[in-house]
C-alpha cells in the first residue's frame, strides 16, 4: 500500500510528496524497534519465531530501503559532491600575475625579473 502511496506521490517535491516519504521511512522504523512487543503474544515453548521475525524484518528493511529510494528520486538525498559545497573550507587565492593571452612574453618576464634582481642588491 505504501509503494502504491509513493508512485501516487510523484517525482516532484511537494508537501504531499515529502509526507508520504517521511511515512514511508517511519513505519518500518517504528516496526523495526517493537519486533518484541509484535511477536510477544505468540511467544510459546513450541513455536520457533525466529524464521517469522527474519521475515518481519526483512520485508521492514525492503519498506525502508523503498522510502530511502524515493527520498532519492526526490533529490532529497546528498548523492552529489555538490550537495556537500557547504562544508568545504573556501578555495585560497593565491598572488599570481594573470597575463590577457596564453602565450607568455618571457622576455618581458625577465626583464622585470632582472629589475626585481638589481633592486634587491
Amino acid at each position: 500500500m505504501m509503494g502504491f502511496m509513493m508512485w501516487m506521490a510523484g517525482s516532484t517535491v511537494h508537501l504531499f510528496s515529502i509526507g508520504i516519504t517521511f511515512s514511508a521511512l517511519w513505519q518500518p522504523i517504528s516496526a523495526l524497534q517493537g519486533v518484541g512487543k509484535v511477536f510477544e503474544p505468540y511467544k510459546d515453548n513450541k513455536v520457533e519465531l525466529l524464521g517469522p521475525k527474519l521475515l518481519f524484518i526483512a520485508l521492514n528493511l525492503g519498506g525502508l530501503a523503498l522510502g530511502v529510494w524515493k527520498l532519492n528520486t526526490l533529490g532529497l538525498l546528498p548523492t552529489h559532491a555538490s550537495d556537500w559545497v557547504s562544508s568545504l573550507s573556501p578555495a585560497q587565492v593565491y598572488p599570481f600575475f594573470l597575463f590577457a593571452s596564453c602565450k607568455l612574453n618571457f622576455q618581458i618576464l625577465f626583464q622585470e625579473l632582472g629589475k626585481i634582481q638589481q633592486l634587491n642588491f
